[in-house]
């Protein structure tokens, strides 16, 4: 068996950023870098290192999820073959399987997605708040604080003033449309704007514009997988998989911790492994947990104060520690650390994965 490259957030750039490159590293990079363009033509060597940049500081849910998609495909029986014809990219080269090729594929066509939520309202102005409660809900008000409540009640607030001075007032709709892609994406949907220079800020703009506002918003890249709840990562990824053309649904759960001890506990995570599940581990801001890698000498604290963490389970060393794999390598968390951790289970289910599926 030849040797296998798990995902790590810090490879891409840490390649990209090295000073003397062998053959086969300008080889790696040039493969990793030829993913970003397919989704990205336009991008130059900046964008790309910036997309490097990002996965590097953001990426650990990611590259948790990308080591267990592909451990997830070989239990599915989905042959190198496959994988290329479906990704249009091979992760094995020259006897070497490279997951980071995965990873940045995943992490790119995520990278500059949104999903929002939008909400229409209808748009009133009158002089006073009284007027308002008398044109709108066609009922006499004997004071401003009656007629605001009145208003209140019927889902109508106060917006501002308009540019003649008068009060504004904003009654919702019962109309939410929701839409998936980048800023540029969107504004070509909804306003026939085609500006791949638009923003987040352009964008709210021109919803207000249209008498709509964006209510629920995922506007950043860690908002996607990391620090969210198992549903978020479940709806990222099997849009991801719907990107691909490829009838995949993932599920993620989270497991309790025993309320009979760590022996206990670890057997029901190995239970989980034993039935084709992956498992993440993962820890949140602030904690003290430590891991160490072959010399237990060689200490490091996993989270900092802004930012958790999350690993990819490996198995159980002779001692009962977890062996957890991240930044490329395994590390040891010792057993006494466990309650600190939280631990999710991670399955795919396809019931065509030997149907030949669409190619890029």
């Amino acid at each position: 068996m030849g040797k296998i490259l798990f995902a790590n957030q810090e490879y891409p750039l840490d390649l990209l950023n090295k000073k003397i490159k062998s053959r086969r590293d300008n080889e790696e990079l040039y493969r990793l870098i030829k993913v970003v363009i397919s989704h990205y033509p336009d991008y130059n060597l900046n964008d790309i290192k910036n997309i490097f940049t990002d996965l590097k500081t953001r990426g650990c849910t990611y590259t948790a999820i990308t080591n267990a998609i592909i451990n997830q495909l070989n239990a599915l029986g989905m042959t190198d073959e496959q994988f290329s014809n479906i990704f249009g990219f091979s992760l094995s080269k020259d006897d070497i399987k490279n997951y980071n090729m995965l990873l940045v594929d995943i992490f790119a066509t995520l990278h500059n997605l949104v999903k929002i939520k939008i909400n229409e309202y209808d748009s009133y102005s009158y002089e006073t708040i009284k007027e308002a409660a008398l044109g709108l809900l066609n009922v006499e008000c004997s004071t401003d604080s009656e007629a605001s409540l009145l208003l209140f009640d019927n889902n109508i607030v106060s917006d501002g003033y308009d540019t003649n001075g008068n009060l504004k007032f904003k009654r919702t709709i019962p109309r939410i449309s929701q839409a998936i892609g980048t800023y540029q994406e969107i504004a070509a949907r909804f306003f026939n704007i085609h500006d791949k220079n638009i923003t987040k800020d352009d964008l709210i703009k021109l919803f207000q514009e249209k008498n709509a506002e964006i209510i629920i918003e995922d506007f950043l890249p860690e908002q996607k997988l990391s620090g969210l709840t198992n549903n978020n990562m479940i709806f990222w990824i099997n849009y991801y998989f719907k990107k691909r053309n490829l009838d995949f649904n993932i599920n993620i759960n989270s497991i309790p911790h025993s309320n009979n001890g760590y022996e206990e506990f670890s057997k029901i995570i190995q239970s989980l492994k034993s039935n084709n599940h992956d498992i993440l581990v993962s820890v949140g801001p602030s904690s003290n947990v430590f891991i160490h890698n072959s010399s237990p000498f060689s200490w490091t604290k996993i989270a900092n104060e802004k930012a958790g963490h999350a690993m990819t389970f490996m198995n159980f060393n002779s001692n009962g520690d977890i062996v957890v794999s991240t930044w490329g390598k395994n590390y040891i968390i010792p057993k006494e650390y466990y309650l600190d951790l939280e631990f999710k289970a991670v399955k795919i289910n396809s019931n065509e994965i030997n149907q030949t599926q669409k190619s890029r």
